[in-house]
């Protein structure tokens, strides 16, 4: 009965074992194989953190090295990308040549950047002395539109003082028309020349055209007489017929605006004609008004008393 038990024992142990070993002992054989594979996963992870911190170190030296030169370069890819062909420079002496192609070639950005930064201070210099000399240009421009002013006032001085130097030798009113003549003095005169006869009559005047002298001022002008006639207004006045005092001076004013405005002569003139007193006895104070205030504020007057005047 004992030895029946105990063969019954043991087969019940028999049938709670696998390849000989209870559960308990392969649970704990797998715990084991489990440890042993996350220690060897542990260590190369390790090697690969020391592996990355060396390469970090190394960057960080390249970095330092190479500070300046990867001013341009902006994501740490390219950095280290940069590195590896450094370090592959470094390990392979026949690539010293590209290191000193490298080298040269961190110089000459480095002198484009300097070029560049001195072309951008140039150019800016330059926009300054252009708004400068512009500037200046407006101000010469001013000056030079002020000293034209000034030449130009000048100018109309000169001619004023000239005019009046002429005015002084000439007296008041000089003629527009006339012929030089010798004095008793042994000097000169302007002797005028006559542009119209006039008549005054007691409710009209009549005015009689003279022919145009021969010669001309060539001491003041170029032209001939009658080629200073041409340009007056003679054709529009009415001659021979009786005309108004109003009629008169409308006609012969365009003539005295000729003369006084220095469109005959460089200075002021007048031009000069002859008169009759045509008037009855009892109308000397028409004679007085027609002569003094009509035919004295156009012209310089010459009153004729030894000759007629005669009908056409």
């Amino acid at each position: 009965m004992p030895n029946q038990s105990a063969k019954l024992t043991q087969s019940e142990y028999r049938r709670g074992t696998i390849l000989g070993l209870t559960v308990a002992e392969i649970f704990i054989l797998l715990l084991f194989l489990l440890m042993l594979v996350f220690l060897v996963l542990s260590q190369e992870q390790i090697q690969r953190q020391e592996q990355q911190e060396q390469e970090m170190g190394q960057l960080r030296v390249f970095r330092d090295t190479w500070e300046e030169s990867l001013a341009g370069i902006g994501t740490p890819e390219e950095i280290v990308a940069l590195k590896r062909w450094h370090d592959s420079v470094v390990e392979n002496p026949q690539l010293n040549e590209t290191e000193g192609l490298l080298d040269q070639l961190v110089e000459t950005v480095q002198e484009r950047d300097e070029a560049e930064a001195e072309r951008s201070m140039l150019k800016k210099e330059n926009e300054r002395l252009q708004a400068v000399s512009e500037s200046q240009q407006n101000e010469l421009e001013e000056q030079q539109a002020e000293l034209d002013g000034l030449y130009d006032q000048n100018d109309e001085l000169l001619t004023e003082a000239e005019n009046q130097r002429i005015l002084r030798e000439k007296g008041h009113n000089p003629p527009c028309w006339y012929e030089i003549v010798p004095i008793a003095d042994g000097g000169t005169r302007e002797k005028a020349f006559y542009l119209f006869n006039i008549a005054v009559f007691d409710e009209h005047m009549i005015i009689r055209r003279r022919d145009v002298p021969l010669g001309g001022a060539f001491d003041d002008s170029d032209k001939s007489y009658a080629e200073e006639a041409a340009m007056l207004p003679l054709k529009e006045i009415q001659y021979e017929i009786p005309l108004l005092d109003g009629q008169v001076v409308e006609s012969l004013e365009p003539i005295f605006n000729a003369g006084k405005e220095s469109r005959v002569r460089t200075y002021s003139c007048v031009f000069f004609v002859q008169v009759w007193d045509e008037t009855s006895e009892f109308a000397k104070e028409r004679w007085q008004q027609a002569h003094d205030r009509v035919l004295e504020g156009l012209f310089g007057t010459f009153t004729v008393r030894d000759e007629p005047w005669l009908l056409r």
